[in-house]
């Protein structure tokens, strides 16, 4: 059966949602924007090791920065002007979250960001 565990974890993660606007998906150089922007923003928070990503034929993107603290991922779905960020690392970055989305904002041209912080003792279901 399924049961609650809880176990320590002292790691961050970082789940964010951001609405893209026109201008931004419909970019040429969305892709570098991604690659190469991703690389040299997130360089000021974390040790960037490499990165893979993908763009898809119906104009979505993936990619996922391996990181000498852990990964940063991200996917976006122009469909629905969504992109979503995931930042799992051991490195303490709570009281860099407003520098880090200041910085994302300009990146992407938006203000609008949602995001959930956790760090520290977490609920698992164990199956």
């Amino acid at each position: 059966g399924l049961i609650m565990s809880v176990f320590k974890d002292s790691n961050s993660h970082i789940q964010i949602a951001v609405t893209l606007p026109n201008a931004v998906i419909l970019n040429n150089n969305f892709s570098n924007l991604m690659k190469m922007g991703f690389e040299n923003f997130f360089s000021q928070f974390f040790d960037v090791r490499t990165s893979l990503d993908y763009p898809f034929e119906t104009g979505g993107y993936s990619g996922v920065l391996i990181l000498g603290e852990s990964h940063v991922n991200w996917h976006s779905f122009p469909e629905d002007h969504l992109m979503k960020i995931d930042i799992y690392s051991c490195k303490d970055i709570e009281n860099k979250i407003s520098v880090l989305f200041d910085g994302l904002s300009t990146l992407l041209s938006t203000n609008d960001i949602v995001y959930k912080f956790t760090k520290g003792i977490e609920n698992y279901v164990r199956y």
